[in-house]
């Protein structure tokens, strides 16, 4: 028996076939929005935690140079110090793991320059204690760390290819390896004085 095709089903089936592409299409179309939507989402979130950070750590370094100066008092440093770990405890999940230190390194610096009044969360009865003696070092060390962790919050809100930052320990090291670089000459003094090297502490205040 010969098959006669029915000229009405080449219409039909071109249509069904039509309206199956153009539904893959729009489900493709559809799972492409929302990825974008959530990577949007992701970047929104990722920015305004990076600002946060950065807003309350800028208020924390200023606070540091009005302690230094004698422009403040412990309590008043310690409600920024406090400012700060709320913004930390709020936005710090979105930080990269190599990052999820930094509560505790800006703390560390600060700690050896101003002394236990930036551990008023932990021990509120710190608060009200005077400040650390004045050490130039000490002081130096925190105002430049401090600075390099808003580089990386700078970079972290624009491009989130940098997912690590130095510890406080690290960067002490990276600081005395170059001061001895520039010591023996493998380094210049000028590249020490660029980097804002100090002369290495023998000992940690809060050691």
């Amino acid at each position: 028996m010969t098959f006669i095709p029915d000229p009405a089903i080449g219409p039909v089936i071109a249509s069904v076939i039509s309206a199956v592409a153009v539904t893959g299409i729009f489900i493709a179309g559809g799972r492409l929005e929302r990825r974008k939507s959530k990577q949007d989402d992701r970047l929104v979130l990722r920015r305004e935690s990076a600002s946060m950070l950065r807003d309350a750590l800028e208020d924390l370094q200023a606070k540091r140079y009005d302690a230094v100066h004698g422009k403040t008092i412990p309590t008043v440093f310690a409600a920024y110090v406090l400012i700060w770990e709320k913004a930390w405890q709020r936005h710090s999940h979105r930080l990269p793991d190599g990052a999820q230190h930094l509560n505790r390194s800006v703390k560390a610096a600060l700690s050896e320059a101003l002394g236990s009044v930036v551990m008023a969360k932990d021990e509120p009865d710190t608060a009200a204690e005077p400040f650390a003696d004045y050490d130039p070092t000490w002081n130096e060390n925190a105002q430049v760390y401090l600075d390099y962790c808003l580089g990386w919050l700078n970079r972290w809100h624009d491009e989130p290819t940098d997912k690590a930052i130095m510890t406080f320990d690290e960067w002490l090291h990276r600081r005395d390896e170059r001061y001895r670089k520039a010591m023996d000459g493998t380094d210049t003094l000028l590249g020490a004085i660029v980097n804002k090297v100090s002369p290495p502490d023998p000992q940690r205040r809060s050691a």
